[in-house]
Parts: C-alpha cells; structure tokens; sequence
C-alpha cells in the first residue's frame, strides 16, 4: 500500500510538472537582451534558410538547401547561397535607424512559432517590432511582420534592397506592375546565375498592407523599392515583406 501511495504521489508531481512546461510558453522562447557573444539562429522551412542578425532588421544569409555549385573550375560542390530579398532598412525623420541609435534591443527565438522576433525603440521617437519567420507552407518564401508605434510626431520611410552574393554573376533586376482593379502591387524581382553557371537563381520581395495604407515607389538606378508614411503621435502601422527565392534545380 505504502509503495502504491508513493507511486501514485510521484506520478502525480510528474504529471503536474509536464502540464506547467506544456502551458508555459517561456519554455519555448530563447532571448537575448544584448549583443555580447552575439550568435545568429536561423530559422528554416526545408526549402530555404534565413539568418537574422543583432543589427536592427539584418538578415545575413538566405541559404538555399540542396542546391550546390562548385567554388571553382575543379573545386567540390557546396550548399549555395541564395539572393537575399530580405534586406530592410528604416528612417525616421531622415536618419537612418541603426544599432548606435536604439535602446531597449530585445531578440527571441520562439521555437514554438519558429518565429524570429525582434524590438528596440529607435531615436526615441519609435517602438519597433518584427519578426522574420521562413514559411512551412511556401518552401521558397519567407516573411518578415512589422510593427512600428510612434512616440512622436515623425516621418517614417522603409526601404527594401536585395543582396546578390559576390560569388554570382551579373544581376538583373525589374520592377513590376501587379493590377487588380484600384489596387496596385510592385513587385521587385532579381535574378542571376550563381559563380560557376550551375544555377540560375531568382528572387522576387514585395510589401504587404492594409488596403490603402501607403503606396509603394521604386527607384531603378538605386535598385530599391520603398514607402513613405506620416505618422502622428501614438499612432502604430502595421506591414510585412514576402520574400521568395527559387533556382532552376526546381524550376525551368
């Protein structure tokens, strides 16, 4: 009787501590609240990889999985990097947000959300928070969500670039008209071929928005596409960038 009662005491402790892990989203969540010893954690779907970085809205690598070129004429075949649509940058008030003028820089790995989140306060006139996360339902495509509270009255400008690898050829780079009705979408696309002509490799980034939020303008000669938006005081904006990358291991 003495060893059931124990029994059932010891199976009841274990049972109430795996329900409290299971409820406890801490128990999920990795976070760092300085850059000391700084390490990137990517987060991936199968298709691509993406690699976030401590520097407000970097993304270092997009990597692409099972897609090889060789590193010279003889070399051995390695995992190819991928153009990374994936490149934000923000102004406030026409000053650039970088890591010298924000504070309150906090980063989480939810492994639950297999989201990769990320907030700071900027110039001490905006909240920010986004996340970058690789979709499970899309293997090419990635997102990154944005948050952006003003705690003044500012002028807010965001601005999205790719990056092609050194090690690819010459780029080229289009921007696109989508229609439907009133609404108009750009579409800002890159393609090249990787550095010894295995693969061919594009990339496409777009803004996404609540209807009528801003309207997104290009610049061709600086490769950028970009939005301007005039924020008042208490006032929060909400968007996302979708990123794709794909190459002719998949596609014709």
């Amino acid at each position: 009787m003495k060893k059931y009662a124990i029994f059932t005491f010891c199976l009841l402790v274990g049972f109430s501590v795996i329900v409290k892990a299971a409820t406890s989203n801490d128990l999920w969540q990795l976070t760092a609240t300085n850059t000391k010893s700084y390490v990137g954690a990517p987060v991936a779907n199968g298709g691509i990889g993406i690699l976030p970085w401590s520097e407000p809205f970097s993304v270092r690598h997009v990597i692409l999985n099972h897609v090889f070129d060789s590193n010279g004429a003889r070399g051995i075949s390695r995992v190819l990097r991928g153009i990374n649509p994936f490149l934000l940058s923000m102004e406030i008030d026409g000053q650039k947000i970088t890591k010298d003028n924000i504070d309150q820089w906090n980063q989480t790995i939810d492994m639950k959300e297999a989201t990769h989140n990320t907030s700071f306060v900027g110039m001490e006139k905006v909240t920010v928070n986004y996340s970058i996360c690789a979709l499970r339902n899309m293997p090419y495509a990635g997102l990154i969500r944005v948050e952006v509270k003003a705690l003044d009255n500012v002028q807010l400008k965001v601005i999205n670039t790719m990056d092609v690898p050194t090690e690819y050829g010459t780029a080229t780079t289009a921007f696109k008209t989508l229609r439907d009705g009133s609404a108009r979408q750009i579409m800002f696309q890159t393609s090249a071929s990787s550095a010894q002509g295995a693969q061919q490799v594009a990339a496409s980034a777009s803004f996404l928005y609540p209807n009528k939020t801003f309207t997104t303008q290009y610049n061709e000669e600086k490769k950028t596409a970009y939005f301007e938006k005039q924020l008042k005081k208490g006032e929060t904006l909400t968007f996302a960038l979708a990123g794709a990358i794909c190459s002719t291991r998949d596609f014709s």
